[in-house]
């Protein structure tokens, strides 16, 4: 949560409509900004990959009739 944070004020601050750039120049600027876009889009794409592949992990692993048991899920042990 606290990379997402940084990146949007990243984002913010060294936006196209900032005033830093007289400070540290539009080169400058244009690559801390592009640095915090990619750095937002890697944590978001980061977190759906990674939700996304652990459920097709799972579910493949439960496929298996000997995995199929509660407790290895979390479940009461019957």
């Amino acid at each position: 949560m606290t990379v997402v944070i940084v990146s949007v004020i990243l984002l913010l601050v060294f936006g196209p409509s900032n005033i830093l750039s007289w400070l540290f120049g539009a080169s400058t600027t244009g690559t801390i900004y592009a640095f915090g876009y990619t750095l937002l889009m890697g944590v978001i794409s980061n977190f759906v990959m990674g939700v996304f592949f652990s459920r097709v992990m799972l579910k493949s692993v439960a496929g298996f009739k000997c995995l199929r048991k509660k407790w290895l899920f979390g479940g009461a042990d019957v």
